[in-house]
């Protein structure tokens, strides 16, 4: 099979076919198993997770908008890391990298590739960036390392 395609069929099991699975489950097992305090419970931590990555792991680690109190700090980036779309150092130098070469040869979740991989596929390839060449800043920071350290635990 061409690489290409390939990585599209991995896309579509590792990314579609759990959604579409999650939907049909609770499609199937509503009023005996799901009700609505556990869609509720999912969307809060769907959104809990996504504001650790755009406002803990985007703005604050990748762009340095502003500098929370220690705890706040640590509650965004563990927030972050229950993404699973990697550890806080590897996501802002990556996607620090990104910035520094978008678009370009050397991009790692270029949208030239397509629209999964500048979405989700990049967090499948071997393109991570090293933390100590895009953001030394952050591997010198105790609590980005000891999240980034703890990260799947």
């Amino acid at each position: 099979m061409h690489s290409k395609t390939l990585y599209k069929a991995i896309m579509l099991l590792v990314v579609v076919v759990p959604f579409l699975a999650t939907v049909l489950a609770i499609y199937l097992l509503w009023a005996r198993a799901v009700n609505w305090p556990d869609l509720a419970l999912l969307a809060t931590l769907y959104s809990l997770i996504a504001l650790g990555v755009t406002i803990g792991y985007h703005r604050m680690l990748t762009h340095r908008s502003f500098r929370p109190h220690p705890v706040v700090k640590l509650i965004l980036l563990v927030l972050g890391s229950m993404s699973l779309e990697g550890s806080a150092l590897s996501w802002a130098a990556t996607h620090i990298k990104h910035h520094a070469h978008s678009d370009r040869e050397g991009d790692p979740h270029s949208p030239i590739e397509g629209f999964f991989h500048a979405h989700m596929g990049w967090l499948f390839r071997d393109s991570m960036a090293d933390p100590n060449m895009y953001c030394r800043n952050l591997v010198k920071d105790p609590i980005v390392v000891f999240v980034s350290r703890t990260f799947l635990l």
